[in-house]
């Protein structure tokens, strides 16, 4: 079900939209400078061109500064790489389907990422104009409230009634089915740069006081913004901005970069005629329900792990001249995906999105492989260092497969560490919260008169579902309730404590019940410790196995060829 990239060449068509855009030129300009040797290892050798990404991509991720040190660390790394991956090819462990699979999604990925650098990425520049115009808007905060639709005919639709005089309250009561953004006028309070979606945020923040914008496309689906008011720090001066100058270019090349691939997909996906099938992503949909539903937690990844029927699976869900996704062949797509990814698709709407990037990302792979941008020297690495990687996953996998923790060593640590294992005294509260002030003092006057608590919850509370669950929140931890906690651990059963004001709302407790702090018996935290043990053997094992394996191998490190190497 799964296409592999090497078929997707085979059908790959050059859409007009990246020939518009000019991939030709940017793929035929590539340079490659000779490279320079920085470490043999093995009959390996890194070069300046295998280093030089890692390297930048570690300082970009970690915000670590550049130094002989993290230089050393990092080619230290990819050295160890080097021979984790040999030793994982002597042991046969890098073969069979499972392998192949996963190694060609790691290929698919180099080959993407590769071509999104040139399609995308190099294409990104900032000026002076706009660093100073992005330092103004840091110091600036924005109240506004949106109107949010999930696909663009809802949206144009809002708008519309916008424009006939609707107001923005009476809008959200309808197009919103978190009660307090309904009830508020889909108010968002303050909020400043870097708080919001970027597309959401540039169209905010380039609407003056008092307008609403135009429908904007952000990654959740479509929101229509209304500026309410701005707040500008009064003394700005040209030292904060040369102080804060790196963090905005840093922060602005970002925002630029995420929008401007937006604009790419959305070019890329509109030059190719899609049909979706309704009724496919309908049951694509319930399916991501139900397999959420179930979802311990434990997993990172989307694992569905039902039965289906054929009937169901060969659905279709998209199809283009040259593509046909039916249930079965999505749920595959949909298996290269975090459990964050595929959340947003329990609704047809949801599902119809997430597929929108799966397809742009097979349309791009295939303009990349029809212009043989894999087969390029810089691409060719990247794969070969995504598939070592694999290679490590697999080794770390047979390793940590091997670890034990004895039953002794479990019994020791719970011995020597045994106030650190307990389970924390937890409240039992029933809760309920109104938005403003004025519901908070007739409620505080009807409870004086003895009101019952649960149905002034069932009347007043802008609490999700308090309906359903009548305000009650179950067990929780003391320290979930913040400043909160002494007064309802001190509280009688039944008191009810309030209003307390936090952020925008207004909240009233009733104390249900007590649980009082106890350690844990042997029984009760051997599985927590037998992971913490786990853990501490596994990291271990590999750092003792790649240990042996530098002693019992040739490598060299050019340490002053290193250090001297320019990043630009």
């Amino acid at each position: 079900m799964v296409m592999r990239y090497s078929n997707i060449k085979r059908r790959a068509r050059c859409s007009a939209y990246l020939i518009a855009c000019g991939i030709f030129l940017l793929l035929g300009c590539e340079q490659d400078p000779a490279p320079i040797v920085l470490a043999e290892v093995a009959n390996h050798q890194i070069t300046s061109t295998d280093f030089l990404p890692r390297f930048r991509d570690f300082i970009l991720t970690s915000g670590s500064d550049d130094s002989p040190r993290v230089r050393d660390q990092v080619l230290n790394n990819m050295i160890n790489e080097y021979l984790l991956a040999d030793y994982t090819d002597q042991l046969g462990l890098a073969k069979g389907k499972q392998f192949d699979l996963r190694a060609d999604r790691r290929k698919r990925q180099a080959i993407l990422a590769a071509y999104r650098r040139h399609m995308i990425d190099n294409q990104v520049t900032l000026t002076e104009e706009e660093l100073r115009k992005g330092f103004a808007q840091f110091n600036e905060r924005l109240r506004a409230r949106h109107l949010y639709a999930a696909d663009r005919a809802t949206a144009d639709s809002i708008y519309a009634q916008l424009e006939k005089g609707e107001s923005f309250h009476s809008l959200a009561r309808t197009t919103f089915s978190d009660p307090l953004l309904a009830s508020t006028g889909g108010d968002l309070g303050f909020f400043g740069m870097g708080d919001m979606d970027p597309a959401f945020e540039e169209a905010a923040f380039t609407t003056p006081a008092g307008s609403y914008s135009q429908p904007v496309e952000t990654d959740y689906g479509y929101s229509i913004i209304k500026v309410e008011d701005r707040r500008r720090m009064p003394m700005i001066t040209e030292t904060q901005f040369a102080e804060q100058k790196k963090h905005i270019r840093r922060y602005l090349k970002w925002k630029k970069t995420v929008l401007h691939e937006r604009a790419f997909l959305t070019g890329l996906i509109e030059s190719t005629d899609v049909v979706y099938h309704p009724e496919g992503l309908q049951q694509l949909a319930d399916i991501i329900t139900g397999a959420l539903g179930s979802e311990d937690g434990d997993s990172l990844m989307f694992r569905p792990g039902q039965e289906l029927p054929e009937s169901v699976l060969q659905k279709p869900c998209l199809t283009t001249e040259d593509i046909r996704w039916d249930v079965a062949t999505t749920l595959e797509h949909l298996g290269e995906l975090q459990l964050g990814q595929v959340r947003r698709g329990q609704t047809s709407v949801g599902v119809k999105n997430i597929l929108r990037g799966l397809l742009a990302r097979e349309l791009m792979l295939a303009d990349a492989l029809k212009n043989d941008f894999d087969e390029q020297k810089q691409v060719v690495r990247s794969a070969s260092a995504a598939i070592r990687l694999e290679k490590l996953h697999v080794l770390q996998n047979a390793l940590y497969d091997t670890v034990t923790v004895p039953q002794i060593a479990i019994r020791d640590h719970h011995s020597q560490f045994r106030d650190q294992f307990y389970f924390p005294d937890e409240a039992n509260v029933q809760l309920l919260m109104v938005r403003d002030s004025i519901r908070a003092q007739t409620i505080s006057g009807q409870l004086r008169k003895g009101a019952d608590f649960t149905s002034l919850i069932l009347k007043w509370s802008q609490w999700p579902d308090s309906d359903k669950h009548q305000g009650k929140l179950g067990w929780v931890p003391r320290g979930k309730f913040g400043d909160w906690s002494e007064a309802i651990f001190t509280a009688k059963k039944g008191e009810v404590l309030g209003p307390k004001k936090i952020e925008d709302g207004w909240f009233f407790v009733r104390l249900l019940d007590l649980k009082p702090r106890r350690n844990m018996s042997l029984a009760e935290a051997a599985p927590q410790i037998t992971e913490t043990l786990r853990a501490l053997r596994q990291k271990e094992v590999f750092r003792d196995l790649i240990n042996e394996l530098r002693s019992q191998t040739e490598w060299t490190i050019h340490t002053e060829t290193v250090n001297e190497l320019s990043l630009i």
